[in-house]
């Protein structure tokens, strides 16, 4: 049996992500025992370093070689982009040169088609998508509310839909309030953007997000009656 050197490359370039994850943000790396498709996980941690329960897979792809300025491509294993689209919790893939020890990642967006007629291929401009310090309110922000486009949309127009609700749950939008008409309209735009996502998602989007975004929805449709009423009263 050979110890091949795609293996030793593939076994140190792990190495170096987990050395980084560690040294840059003080989380938890863990190395996952069997390999299906999925190399690690990190956890992002609470104040006083507590452990937060919010996870990140993460699959590695090194190279001997070094990136050059602009984009560097890898091309996963289809099969394993469409796993990774699959999961309950965000993917990360982290490229990695074992000569310079420079790491690039990039989130897995179920929304996104990576495929091409040659098979999955997944960009990284060295600019922007080093990991260092900065990276780190990114990757809290994606293993807070998910690796979904559609979720982080939802957050956004949910905060800004129950933002004209009180704490007993009462509405208060007037007609007599341009900014609020201006917002109450930008988030009907939104939702109806966000419903069709979810329908070009053919049922990747997980049931809790789609019940979150009726919910709003529900909301939205009590605020547009109110409106209506106040309308109707403003005639006679």
């Amino acid at each position: 049996m050979h110890y091949t050197p795609n293996q030793q490359t593939g076994d140190t370039g792990e190495l170096i992500v987990k050395k980084e994850f560690v040294k840059l943000f003080g989380w938890p790396y863990r190395r996952q025992e069997v390999d299906l498709g999925i190399d690690a996980e990190f956890e992002t941690l609470l104040e006083g370093n507590l452990a937060s329960g919010r996870i990140v897979k993460v699959q590695v792809k090194a190279t001997s070689e070094s990136f050059v300025d602009g984009i560097n491509t890898v091309y996963p294993k289809p099969e394993h982009v469409e796993y990774w689209k699959t999961l309950s919790v965000p993917v990360i893939l982290c490229a990695v040169s074992t000569t310079t020890e420079e790491i690039l990642w990039k989130v897995i967006e179920p929304e996104i088609d990576y495929s091409t007629p040659k098979g999955a291929k997944v960009e990284f401009d060295r600019a922007v998508d080093k990991l260092d310090i900065s990276a780190k309110s990114k990757l809290e922000t994606i293993a807070t509310f998910g690796n979904s486009i559609i979720l982080h949309l939802a957050e956004i127009t949910s905060r800004s839909v129950n933002g004209f609700f009180d704490e007993r749950g009462n509405g208060w939008l007037s007609i007599e309030n341009p900014s609020s008409l201006e917002q109450h309209a930008a988030n009907e735009e939104a939702i109806l953007i966000i419903y069709r996502l979810i329908n070009l998602s053919k049922g990747r989007v997980p049931p809790h997000v789609v019940q979150m975004v009726d919910n709003m929805n529900r909301l939205w449709n009590q605020l547009d009656l109110e409106l209506h009423r106040q309308r109707t009263a403003d005639l006679y």
